[in-house]
């Protein structure tokens, strides 16, 4: 049965589109996981870090769905949406919730400096 032209329209375009909806809710989740901190929420934070490391291990089939419908996406970014969902996976496997938390988060990373996933959406939007 064909989908219903609305819900086509909801569907992601673009590799573009399917990184900055990841970026936007893993930013989210950095937030939410922020407040459950400072209100000492212990549980919460987990179910926010969880969430967020889902996410990561579910966006190569996000981007998959798109070449199944055509659209182009270039290998670079299905490589390091990999190596995230694997990274995410692992963490996820073994309840590491620093790993969850400082996943897509690059050692040294200073306030303010894009992350990975942000550095994976300026290399697709300007291209070497």
């Amino acid at each position: 049965m064909n989908e219903p032209k609305d819900s086509q329209e909801l569907l992601p375009k673009s590799p573009l589109d399917v990184l900055e909806s990841t970026a936007r809710e893993i930013s989210s989740l950095e937030k939410e996981a922020q407040r459950a901190l400072g209100s000492k929420d212990p549980n919460e934070y987990k179910r926010v870090l969880h969430t967020k490391a889902e996410i990561m291990v579910n966006l190569p089939t996000k981007l998959d769905d798109l070449l199944q419908r055509g659209i182009p996406v270039p290998d670079g970014i299905i490589d390091q949406s990999a190596n995230f969902a694997v990274m995410a996976r692992k963490f996820l496997g073994t309840d590491n919730y620093f790993g969850m938390g400082v996943l897509l988060i690059p050692k040294g990373l200073k306030t303010g400096e894009p992350n990975d996933l942000e550095k994976l959406i300026d290399q697709l939007k300007n291209p070497e």
